[in-house]
């Protein structure tokens, strides 16, 4: 499970997941679909609203074949990321991504309101919003790291794989 949102927390959450996969310099993005063209697409977002939710990533594979390697690079990276090896410039990319999402939100009335909205609903309190770039700011290598301790737990992990029937198109097999 994840925390819940507007949190410091589930920021930390969110800066996980630009970290990992938030640009094509991300580190999951760059190593299965840059380097090692395992995927042709990486994606990944902390689903938190309220509690329990998920951290989610997903992966369309270039073969089938790559997804052992897919699952090992991943878990080698949180390892690096629950260590604390997280490069400074990394960070500060982050970092960027996350405060130009919040300035963004400020560019539509309707996605505002929708802001807003969803915030009383699942926590009560609109002023997190002025906070929220303070945190991001804030935020730290040690930070990132303490949220996957724990939360990116592998024993709560499930994974689905998605596969297409051989000969009938359109229909998929879900594990």
């Amino acid at each position: 499970p994840s925390p819940k949102k507007y949190t410091t927390e589930s920021m930390q959450g969110s800066m996980l997941s630009e970290l990992l996969l938030g640009a094509r310099s991300s580190a999951l993005h760059r190593r299965t679909v840059t380097e090692e063209e395992l995927a042709v697409y990486a994606s990944g977002w902390l689903g938190a609203l309220h509690q329990p939710s998920m951290f989610q990533i997903e992966w369309l594979l270039a073969d089938p074949r790559f997804e052992g390697r897919v699952f090992e690079i991943l878990e080698e990276e949180i390892a690096r990321v629950r260590a604390g090896k997280i490069d400074e410039a990394e960070l500060d990319g982050a970092r960027n991504r996350m405060r130009m999402t919040l300035l963004s939100v400020l560019q539509n009335v309707g996605t505002l309101s929708s802001l807003l909205a969803e915030m009383l609903l699942l926590g009560g309190d609109v002023s997190w919003y002025n906070r929220a770039d303070e945190i991001v700011r804030a935020m730290q290598a040690r930070d990132v790291a303490n949220y996957a301790k724990t939360y990116m737990n592998p024993d709560g992990r499930a994974s689905l794989i998605a596969r297409p029937n051989s000969g009938s198109a359109g229909r998929g097999d879900a594990r």
